[in-house]
């Protein structure tokens, strides 16, 4: 990453490879290695005094709207990892966070952007940004970076059913909030997918809009569509009258 940073933006964290985070290939997979960028945002804004238990008194909380993630390679088992984080852009209700991760001799592996906005925790509506934190993230957005750019752009919706699976959600699917957490809305997305295509190819491309949130032992269905030989369309909805819970794209090799 370049960029003009100011003190405090850029936030980095080191990880290693751990035996439960890889598949059979000794490869990372990809709901692990988001679950290490959702882990490092979360320690950065411990540290900004912006996460969702400083924000508790203003009763609003952050909400992860949309992540787009590009691969160059995955980690390997005991291979270490560096992620680098940091705001990037404030946008009337939206925020955006970028992600960067390096392996051990510098080189750019993986990287992300994510759209962030603000619920208000008792309405469950989203709520303009308070003055203090503009202000609070004008002080820390750098003014140039060479990360993703957030897309402006809807995903395209399904035509029709290739595959279909129903699940319910379980106890250890939550987050500290009570909800399907993040990384498993792509875990159950992507078991869409038939095993043998998860076996032999490799994710180059994913972008995840979440649309809804899901609660303890709630059934959804994921359904998917292919689009192409290395590209498919992923939707989970939920009732009769298919509810959108999160809509994806995913490209592969």
């Amino acid at each position: 990453m370049s960029a003009k940073l100011p003190p405090e933006t850029l936030h980095e964290e080191a990880y290693t490879v751990r035996t439960y985070e890889i598949d059979h290939q000794k490869r990372m997979t990809i709901p692990a290695l988001v679950r290490l960028m959702q882990e490092a945002a979360m320690q950065h804004v411990l540290q900004l005094k912006l996460s969702v238990w400083d924000l508790e008194t203003e009763r609003v909380a952050w909400v992860l709207m949309r992540l787009q993630l590009e691969v160059k390679r995955l980690p390997r088992l005991e291979e270490t990892i560096t992620i680098r984080t940091c705001p990037t852009g404030l946008e009337r209700i939206l925020t955006y966070r970028n992600f960067w991760i390096y392996d051990a001799e510098g080189t750019l592996i993986a990287e992300a952007v994510t759209h962030w906005v603000l619920m208000d925790t008792q309405t469950r509506r989203l709520k303009a940004i308070p003055e203090w934190i503009e202000t609070r993230f004008s002080q820390l957005i750098p003014e140039t970076h060479d990360g993703l750019q957030p897309s402006r752009h809807k995903l395209p919706p399904l035509s029709q059913h290739d595959r279909q699976k129903s699940f319910h959600v379980r106890w250890h699917d939550l987050d500290f909030n009570l909800h399907l957490n993040n990384t498993y809305y792509i875990l159950y997305l992507l078991e869409g997918l038939p095993a043998s295509w998860l076996s032999d190819r490799t994710l180059i491309r994913l972008d995840i809009a979440y649309k809804s949130e899901v609660r303890m032992e709630e059934s959804f269905e994921v359904q998917m569509q292919q689009l192409s030989s290395g590209q498919f369309l992923h939707r989970m909805t939920q009732g009769a009258e298919e509810r959108v819970l999160a809509e994806m794209v995913s490209e592969w090799k």
